[in-house]
């Protein structure tokens, strides 16, 4: 128990250089991970775009208009009231 305890005391930073260099480290990796994942996201995007899945330049879709008779017949049946 008392190895474990030494082992961790060595392993702790023990001057603020030494923090400030754990700091670093920590971040340089995090920056990596970050790299990662936006070259994943930017693929994925270019994919997507080149597939013909992308929301850019569709229009959204119109329910067609009923015509005179359409609205008429429905007015005859009953599904909608007239004015």
């Amino acid at each position: 128990m008392s190895e474990e305890i030494k082992q961790e005391e060595i392993k702790a930073p023990t001057t603020k250089m030494d923090e400030a260099r754990a700091i670093v480290e920590r971040m340089e990796k995090a920056n990596e991970e970050s790299k990662k994942i936006l070259q994943k996201n930017e693929e994925l995007m270019v994919e997507k775009t080149l597939s013909g899945r992308s929301e850019a330049g569709q229009a959204p879709v119109k329910e067609p208009e009923e015509t005179a008779k359409e609205y008429a017949a429905k007015v005859m049946s009953g599904e909608v009231k007239g004015k």
